[in-house]
């Protein structure tokens, strides 16, 4: 039977971050980075041109993500 892994914690997951340990993230992973839902995140994945498989998991690719929200995203008058 396989081991369970341990979850991070959303802070944990921000400094690995931060310090570029972790390039690639699980969907439930990069739900707690980029703080939406799953089911969102998985949109914005696709959007991105980030995902990968790997040996049956999904990775994402935050650069591409990171570049993807920065190029796409910006909102150009904020209201509240």
């Amino acid at each position: 039977m396989a081991k369970k892994r341990d979850p991070l914690s959303p802070e944990d997951l921000i400094e690995i971050s931060k310090r570029g340990v972790k390039r690639f993230v699980r969907y439930d992973e990069g739900r707690v980075l980029y703080s939406m839902g799953r089911n969102r995140f998985i949109e914005l994945a696709k959007k991105a041109d980030s995902r990968y498989k790997v040996c049956g998991v999904v990775l994402c690719d935050t650069e591409k993500i990171n570049e993807y929200i920065v190029e796409n995203c910006k909102m150009d008058d904020l209201e509240e």
